[in-house]
């Protein structure tokens, strides 16, 4: 016994009482430093979607020179599945014999929304036309998934 009225057999058993609860505390607390450093460093190396108004002005630069081959390849996956580059750029040359070519365009994106985007494309043909073309964020760069030009 000692001079403090506690045993030694009292005292080593509090220390192992507090010894068997350490390891769990170590290890919530390392679980939680690691949750942190984690939540930051996403926040901090996710990339903000890149600006779509260089892709709708490329949209529009393909349709005044009539480079169909670079239109196809800025259409999505899914649009591109429904048909060979030729039958779409023969599809565009029916439209301009149709409608007259496009002798001007302007752009403007419209609105945004996650990895989406949508686009106003102002076209001057025999007579002028409006589209409205959906963009889907695709590998940090946008493709068209919907096109509709209204008359």
């Amino acid at each position: 016994m000692r001079e403090d009225g506690r045993s030694d057999v009292a005292e080593v058993g509090a220390r192992l009482r507090v010894a068997r609860w350490l390891p769990v505390a170590l290890g919530i607390g390392a679980g939680l430093a690691v949750c942190v450093v984690a939540a930051l460093l996403l926040g901090l190396l996710r990339q903000p979607a890149p600006d779509a108004a260089p892709t709708a002005r490329a949209i529009c630069a393909d349709l005044t020179s009539q480079r169909y081959d670079r239109l196809y390849a800025l259409l999505s996956p899914d649009l591109q599945a429904q048909g060979s580059e030729g039958q779409f750029a023969a599809s565009q040359r029916e439209l301009d014999r149709l409608r007259g070519p496009v002798r001007g365009c302007r752009a403007s994106v419209v609105g945004a929304e996650g990895g989406a985007m949508s686009a106003t494309l102002s076209l001057q043909r025999a007579q002028s036309s409006v589209a409205r073309i959906g963009l889907t964020e695709v590998a940090g760069g946008w493709r068209i998934v919907s096109y509709d030009e209204l008359v």
